[in-house]
């Protein structure tokens, strides 16, 4: 017979993860879904700006999407609507060292617009995850990640909008 103190997460949090008291898998950073089995998809650094990656998400959905920047390193993420689908909202947040929400984030862009950037001021170093979500329309959207050193010792991020931004609480 089972113990009533005996967790019971779904897939046992598929190794990715932690079973709370609650029978509820807590993901580590780079994993999502009930039972942590979903990777968060990689973002690599290009040399040639021209050269994007597809970031999509569903109506009133979240992906989230992780890049990693060396030490005394700084970078450049911008986005823009990819012109294939129809029309849709898309909004955007950032956060180092964690998943971003709109109650918790480094920087946010939360326009009509589908489009902007972050860049980090300084030292950019660590591993970033973006958040995109999708408030009207299923969102396509193309990134582009750039990296460069720096010689700045501390750094944070500052985030320019299609037409306009919101800054999230700061951590």
């Amino acid at each position: 017979a089972a113990s009533c103190s005996e967790l019971r997460c779904p897939n046992n949090c598929s190794g990715n993860g932690v079973c709370l008291s609650t029978n509820i898998c807590s993901c580590r950073l780079l994993f999502g879904g009930l039972d942590c089995s979903k990777a968060h998809k990689e973002l690599f650094p290009v040399a040639d700006p021209l050269q994007t990656t597809l970031l999509s998400v569903t109506w009133l959905g979240m992906s989230y999407y992780f890049f990693t920047i060396p030490e005394n390193n700084s970078f450049n993420i911008t986005f823009s609507p990819d012109g294939s689908q129809g029309s849709f909202d898309a909004d955007f947040l950032i956060a180092r060292g964690r998943l971003p929400s709109f109650d918790d984030n480094d920087a946010v862009i939360a326009d009509q617009y589908s489009a902007g950037g972050f860049r980090s001021v300084g030292n950019g170093a660590g591993t970033w995850v973006v958040g995109l979500s999708a408030y009207q329309g299923n969102a396509r959207v193309n990134a582009v990640l750039q990296s460069s050193s720096t010689s700045e010792d501390d750094g944070h991020v500052d985030e320019g909008g299609g037409g306009g931004s919101s800054g999230g609480r700061r951590r």
